[in-house]
């Protein structure tokens, strides 16, 4: 089962990435400034990731309202880590002369964004009885 639900976890999270950097490239290029593009681009990417991870990941059956809300503020908590980590992890690279210390920061950042999301929405929003 663990397996499973990573599996559709990364796919879903893959068709949230493209959502994003796909909308902002076409919205940005054409019809919006960036600041606006890349506001609708996000919000259209946690769509597809919520809906994505409701359906497949966690095949949830439960009332929409109450979990978006949960979702909502997990990602807000999510976001508050990610820059955060991704700051203090450039300062600590960068005082030690570390020659990658962007890619190191943004990955780490990511990566525990990853998790810490995968947790809570296997163990808080979308929980089995």
């Amino acid at each position: 089962m663990l397996l499973r639900q990573l599996r559709w976890y990364f796919i879903a999270g893959v068709a949230a990435t493209c959502t994003d950097v796909g909308l902002y490239l076409i919205l940005s290029k054409f019809f919006l400034n960036y600041t606006i593009a890349k506001t609708i681009s996000f919000f259209c990417a946690t769509l597809v990731a919520y809906f994505g991870n409701r359906k497949l990941t966690f095949k949830s059956q439960k009332k929409v309202r109450p979990e978006i809300a949960k979702f909502i503020l997990l990602y807000l908590f999510s976001v508050i880590c990610n820059v955060t980590i991704n700051n203090q992890s450039m300062i600590w690279l960068n005082d030690h002369n570390y020659k990658h210390s962007i890619l190191v920061a943004v990955m780490l950042a990511t990566l525990f964004s990853i998790c810490f999301n995968f947790i809570g929405q296997k163990f808080w929003i979308f929980k089995h009885k």
